[in-house]
């Protein structure tokens, strides 16, 4: 699943571009790892993704520089991951 995390995102860019949120794909793999900036008004912050399997998720508030959101999890299928990350931008996330 090392490219679902940039296939989603591509997928999910209207989305993303109604939620005012900007992304930028680091497509520069560190020893199969890479990451994605996800930026808004109220958030800057990302998802990485560890070749082990794993994916991290970490988002900053940009009025008080606290962590809003830090997880790290895996996921058994593109679906479960792309269901997680919706969930995170719709309601986890503030708008």
């Amino acid at each position: 699943m090392d490219d679902a995390l940039k296939n989603i995102l591509l997928e999910k860019s209207k989305l993303l571009h109604s939620l005012g949120i900007r992304q930028t794909i680091r497509d520069e793999p560190q020893a199969g790892s890479y990451s994605v900036d996800l930026d808004s008004t109220k958030y800057v912050g990302g998802i990485m993704y560890w070749p082990s399997g794993l994916y991290e998720f970490q988002f900053n508030s940009c009025e008080s520089g606290n962590v809003i959101l830090l997880e790290t999890k895996s996921f058994s299928s593109k679906q479960e991951l792309a269901n997680f990350i919706e969930d995170l931008l719709l309601n986890r996330l503030p708008e």
